[in-house]
């Protein structure tokens, strides 16, 4: 019964993954995926959200950001490398 009412009242949720390139003399633009979880599915959309900043932080990917949403909001955010200074700066 309580798994029917997260799933009937529950939030959605989404992970998203931007890499940014940087490449001299050019506009930065940043490529996203974008992973999608239906409602009550929080349990799912962590344990991705944990295995995504490990296997970026394993292979080191920088830089990158990696954002858990929760209806629509920024629930969780995991940066590697100088991402705030890319998105300020140079983004186009």
């Amino acid at each position: 019964m309580k798994k029917f009412f997260r799933r009937l009242f529950g939030s959605r949720y989404e992970v998203v993954f931007r890499m940014y390139h940087v490449i001299p003399g050019m506009p930065v633009k940043p490529t996203e995926k974008r992973f999608s979880f239906e409602k009550g599915e929080k349990e799912e959309a962590e344990d991705f959200f944990s295995k995504v900043v490990t296997s970026t932080n394993e292979h080191r990917v920088a830089p990158s950001e990696v954002v858990l949403f929760k209806a629509g909001k920024a629930f969780r955010t995991e940066t590697f490398g100088p991402v705030e200074e890319i998105k300020k700066d140079f983004v186009a």
